[in-house]
């Protein structure tokens, strides 16, 4: 997991939407499914990998199938990361707060990884599930809201943290200031490129 919190995974999507999609260690036992099992957030993250449990003996295993099928095709999540032909879906009429999903699959499955925004613009991992292609649990594939990854990057979480972050913010609150003082004049924003 750790190879997943150093990076930041940026897709430019054919619709203009950047997505600037990080993961933290709180947010595992979420995506994995194994909060059903009562390990949450960070804690549940620090007591599993400390006691390193095996997926045979969590809690009533055998009445959380979906759940274990998410657990062992977690690995899978770097195949949707990393591979250039991602699709993303935009979620429009889901239950999850995802605003995207990006979708992989390997001719007898579909993985998805629900894709969410913080307040502060930066993307998250909301949900990760893991269905057969002919499922009915496949709504948020939807061609009509197919989006294509234009473009993407792969960078270190640092680099992002220093050089990145901080002009995405200064462009957030440059846009909001000229929504509330109408045509005032602010200083240019230079838009940097930096190598992974």
């Amino acid at each position: 997991m750790s190879h997943l919190i150093s990076k930041v995974y940026i897709y430019i999507l054919s619709n203009g939407d950047v997505i600037h999609l990080m993961f933290d260690d709180d947010q595992f036992c979420h995506l994995l499914g194994l909060s059903y099992f009562g390990y949450k957030g960070k804690y549940g993250w620090n007591v599993l990998k400390e006691r390193n449990i095996l997926i045979c003996n969590l809690h009533d295993i055998e009445n959380h199938m979906r759940e274990e099928i998410r657990i062992t095709n977690f690995p899978k999540i770097l195949k949707i990361l990393e591979c250039p032909t991602v699709y993303l879906f935009r979620n429009t009429s889901m239950n999850y707060k995802a605003d995207y999903f990006a979708v992989w699959k390997d001719g007898k499955r579909y993985y998805k990884l629900g894709i969410g925004t913080s307040a502060n613009g930066i993307n998250y991992g909301e949900t990760y599930q893991v269905s057969l292609i002919k499922s009915k649990d496949n709504r948020e594939i939807d061609s009509k809201h197919l989006l294509t990854v234009c473009q993407k990057c792969i960078m270190q979480r640092k680099i992002f943290n220093h050089l990145y972050y901080p002009i995405y913010l200064f462009i957030k609150i440059r846009k909001n200031l000229k929504f509330f003082q109408g045509s005032s004049p602010l200083p240019a924003c230079e838009t940097q490129h930096f190598p992974v």
